[in-house]
């Protein structure tokens, strides 16, 4: 492989700032003679303080083939605070080979300000506490009125069935009535039996709404 430098080719190398904390470098090139066959992994090495730094090729295995013919790209992730080491300290490695990259300065964007940020985070907590707090007083009034409702329903609930208690008592008295009376009580046990059945259809349609007014407030008081 000791061709490989002077038919590598190298024709660009970008760096991308990916955010505060990440940064792409992407080197692409054509070859100049006839392509060799490479051996071993692509890698972009960065000379720091600390000493040599690697970072393979994206995707795994590198690809070396380019949009076009004859043409070649690799892709990089590196830190973005080795951005400032960059210029000058930079090398393709290929094999045993290790071509420098042409990198001039980088600059990576500055992320938000701090404060700026808590005040923002700040801000949507109290606009959420102020939205909690208003559905929370609207559900309050509506289990209010279902409250309401239901003592409503309940009072007129008793009402029906002291209605009924007394018609059968009536229904009882007219029951020990003399024969002489059964013509009378006849007709009489046909009205009663007529509202009777008319009071039980209204107390059977009222404990439903009961029924649906206690299933609704018992949502209301969960959700609250």
């Amino acid at each position: 492989m000791s061709d490989l430098p002077s038919s590598l080719g190298i024709e660009a190398v970008e760096c991308v700032a990916e955010g505060p904390r990440g940064l792409t470098v992407r080197v692409s090139g054509r070859w100049l003679r006839r392509r060799p066959e490479p051996r071993g992994q692509a890698t972009l090495i960065v000379e720091t303080d600390l000493g040599r730094q690697r970072f393979p090729a994206m995707p795994e295995p590198p690809s070396l083939t380019g949009a076009a013919p004859g043409t070649w790209r690799m892709t990089f992730s590196v830190p973005a605070e080795l951005a400032p080491v960059l210029p000058g300290r930079t090398f393709l490695q290929l094999g045993g080979v290790m071509v420098p990259l042409p990198i001039v300065e980088v600059t990576i964007p500055e992320g938000p300000d701090p404060e700026l940020l808590e005040a923002r985070r700040a801000r949507s907590s109290e606009l959420a506490a102020e939205s909690a707090r208003r559905r929370a007083a609207e559900l309050a009034g509506q289990v209010e009125h279902l409250e309401r409702e239901l003592a409503e329903a309940r009072d007129y609930s008793d009402r029906l069935q002291g209605e009924i208690a007394e018609r059968e008592r009536r229904l009882r008295g007219a029951e020990q009535h003399t024969h002489s009376e059964r013509s009378l009580r006849a007709e009489i046990e046909q009205e009663l039996t007529r509202r009777t059945r008319a009071a039980q259809h209204d107390l059977g349609v009222l404990h439903e709404r009961v029924a649906d007014l206690e299933r609704e407030l018992n949502r209301m008081h969960r959700a609250v």
